[in-house]
């Protein structure tokens, strides 16, 4: 994933400033390519990266979705994983929920570590927006809560509130849930992703474990995942 994470980097940095380029996720699905023929500055597929921008990462200049995984390209990179590999975001990675007023999500989180008898807690984190208006993961989410252990033993006790796991010894699988809330806003008219990290760290700082996963919120088609139902740049990068 280092390549796609450097790449979502630079590209962040290139569309952060809300008060940049029209090449800005609006949130405003575009009628059409930016381009036709082929040229560097086109966008053939209209998935926001020009032509010559996925012939130098290997993707598809014909299609939005190189790896049909049903997330376009440009999403992808953004969001530090390969656009190429259809395992990635693996299918316990990507949480969905709907755009709309007072809906709310509770996703689940798991991820194995060897304790040495420190208690372990959930960090979360938000990657840098790439839409206008700024938003990212950390506006709708929440908070998060210890769920479980296994083996059960392999904490010595659980504090729900804090996502933290005291006196963690040996190999044991830690579960979380996130949950996230849509809140008041006016609803979405199509898909968004906000990727994030959930990090363990134990007492000392000390980062255990870490994955990337990716929020997708909107309309039913982004959330079945349909390419053309997300929101996407008009003018590519």
């Amino acid at each position: 994933m280092g390549r796609w994470l450097l790449l979502g980097f630079a590209l962040l940095g290139c569309a952060g400033d809300p008060s940049g380029s029209d090449a800005e996720l609006e949130g405003v699905r575009p009628e059409g390519s930016a381009g036709a023929g082929g040229s560097d500055s086109d966008d053939s597929d209209a998935d926001g990266l020009c032509d010559g921008t996925e012939v130098e990462l290997g993707t598809n200049p014909q299609a939005a979705d190189s790896d049909d995984d049903g997330l376009p390209d440009l999403i992808e990179v953004v969001s530090s994983f390969s656009p190429i590999e259809p395992a990635e975001p693996a299918a316990d990675q990507v949480a969905f929920m709907n755009g709309s007023r007072g809906s709310s999500l509770d996703f689940s989180v798991r991820s194995t570590v060897n304790g040495d008898g420190q208690s372990l807690a959930g960090w979360f984190s938000a990657a840098g927006s790439f839409y206008r208006d700024e938003l990212s993961a950390a506006d709708y989410f929440v908070g998060a809560t210890a769920v479980s252990a296994d083996p059960i033993d392999g904490a010595r006790s659980i504090n729900e509130e804090s996502a933290r796991f005291a006196a963690v010894l040996g190999r044991t699988r830690l579960a979380f849930n996130l949950r996230f809330e849509f809140g008041e806003r006016p609803d979405l008219e199509c898909g968004r992703a906000y990727p994030f990290r959930y990090a363990i760290k134990s007492d000392d700082g000390e980062t255990r474990s870490e994955r990337f996963y990716l929020l997708v919120v909107g309309t039913s088609e982004a959330v079945e995942l349909d390419p053309a139902g997300f929101c996407l740049p008009t003018v590519c990068e």
